[in-house]
């Protein structure tokens, strides 16, 4: 078999990867987020219009170290995930609620109450185009809990990694 004959179905699987998904995918955590229930907005646009085909999204965490350090050497718990119901690849979405599966999907693991001392990564999930988002739960000045996004490089100066 000559070369070309092998690459081709590789050059074929490739385009119909590109063609099911956004090219680039943005997400961020909205203002009007709570602690008990985060709204993440989702889009193909920098200013996160244009719905996305999303197949999966989760919420992971891990416990902050006594140093204020997230400690990769222990494991990512899963706090919530959901995916697209059988018999569908994905759904289109602008918005995900923290516990609240979309239409066409179904939870398959919590929600569980996010807690303060965890930092969170939210990972909206389509074919390898998956923005991530990462926040924590504070205190603020007037005692009460708040959600705080953290930046890919606030998250990456924050994390320790395990040798």
């Amino acid at each position: 078999m000559n070369r070309t004959a092998r690459l081709l179905p590789l050059a074929f699987l490739a385009l119909l990867i590109a063609g099911t998904c956004d090219r680039i995918l943005y997400a961020r955590l909205q203002d009007n987020s709570t602690v008990g229930q985060p709204v993440f907005a989702v889009g193909s646009n920098p200013d996160y219009s244009g719905r996305v085909l999303v197949y999966a999204a989760s919420v992971t965490g891990t416990a902050w170290d006594s140093s204020g350090r997230a400690d990769t050497a222990r494991s990512w718990r899963t706090f919530w995930e959901m995916h697209v119901d059988s018999g569908r690849k994905w759904v289109p979405l602008n918005e995900l609620r923290y516990g609240a599966a979309p239409f066409y999907c179904h939870s398959i693991a919590g929600p569980d109450t996010l807690r303060r001392g965890y930092v969170y990564a939210c990972a909206i999930r389509c074919y390898g185009l998956s923005p991530t988002v990462y926040f924590e739960i504070v205190t603020d000045r007037a005692g009460r809990p708040a959600i705080r996004t953290l930046t890919d490089e606030q998250f990456r100066s924050r994390v320790r990694r395990s040798n």
